[in-house]
């Protein structure tokens, strides 16, 4: 708690106390080869428009949400076969860097039963520019809250460009850099699905915010 009187001072004290860190103490986070790309990449989508939010919202696609066919998530799903493949990096770049990645393994862990089950439901749209699933999550915070988001892909591009929209329906789920975490859940789990593609039995994805986050895949 502080005081009121110092309040007009507050800005005063965080810079000194910044200037004793940076004097006395190493730095939190050391720069990385990585990291001047990903500034630009994140300098670039400054004010950019979220396209796929648009397109929600003319199609309709919210309300056609609701009364969807879902179908949980799994590995011998042929619906999501398609979906881009990302190494962990790409993850990074994709999300501007690990933050939102570190705070979606907390909502894959809070849907994964102890046997390892997922419970998470995606529905996919055909009748769209592109592929789009859409995802359905429950919240961290409050029982009753489920959060609904969007991913849309086009499979004849390359990289990371072949994500040409996310979108969910929280507070900042129409942000252009990077995703909220509730869209980086289920990039994470896409992206153990897809390692068990590849025969990766044995995958541990390891986050400072969520230790113990161990997928074993069978």
């Amino acid at each position: 708690m502080i005081e009121g009187t110092y309040l007009p001072k507050v800005m005063r004290f965080i810079r000194i106390a910044c200037a004793i860190f940076n004097r006395y103490f190493h730095a939190i986070q050391s720069e990385k080869s990585e990291h001047p790309e990903l500034a630009a990449r994140m300098l670039s989508l400054v004010g950019t428009e979220n396209k796929l939010q648009k397109e929600i919202e003319e199609k309709n696609l919210e309300n056609r949400f609701l009364v969807a066919n879902w179908r949980k998530i799994t590995v011998e799903d042929e619906c999501l076969r398609d979906f881009p493949n990302f190494s962990y990096a790409e993850l990074e770049k994709i999300f501007c860097g690990e933050y939102q990645l570190r705070l979606g393994a907390r909502y894959v862990k809070q849907h994964m039963k102890d046997n390892g089950e997922l419970q998470m439901y995606f529905y996919k749209h055909s009748d769209v520019d592109g592929k789009l699933i859409a995802a359905r999550l429950q919240s961290r915070f409050r029982s009753v809250v489920k959060h609904q988001l969007w991913t849309k892909y086009h499979t004849e591009l390359v990289g990371i460009s072949q994500i040409v929209g996310l979108c969910c329906k929280c507070q900042s789920g129409a942000r252009t850099i990077g995703s909220c975490s509730h869209c980086a859940a289920v990039r994470c789990v896409l992206f153990i699905l897809n390692l068990s593609r590849f025969r990766v039995f044995y995958c541990t994805l390891t986050f400072e915010s969520c230790p113990g986050f161990t997928v074993f895949i069978l």
